[in-house]
């Protein structure tokens, strides 16, 4: 019988445990969940890293040649 209570006792210690750490997933990540790209109407452009490291030599290339 106390091998029985001392496993229920361990179960409950797992899934609480379990739960508080998903429970406060949000509170452990230090960065927003947004996806959005947020950036200033006149300027800036949205785009994954090697998009935008490209387009970086296409604009270099377009203030060169004015």
């Amino acid at each position: 019988m106390k091998k029985i209570i001392q496993k229920i006792f361990l179960l409950f210690l797992l899934l609480s445990t379990v739960f508080s750490l998903v429970s406060c997933a949000s509170w452990l990540m230090p960065y927003s969940s947004s996806l959005g790209c947020r950036k200033d109407p006149a300027s800036g452009y949205c785009g994954s890293v090697s998009q935008v490291y490209k387009q970086s030599f296409i604009d270099q290339a377009k203030v060169q040649n004015q």
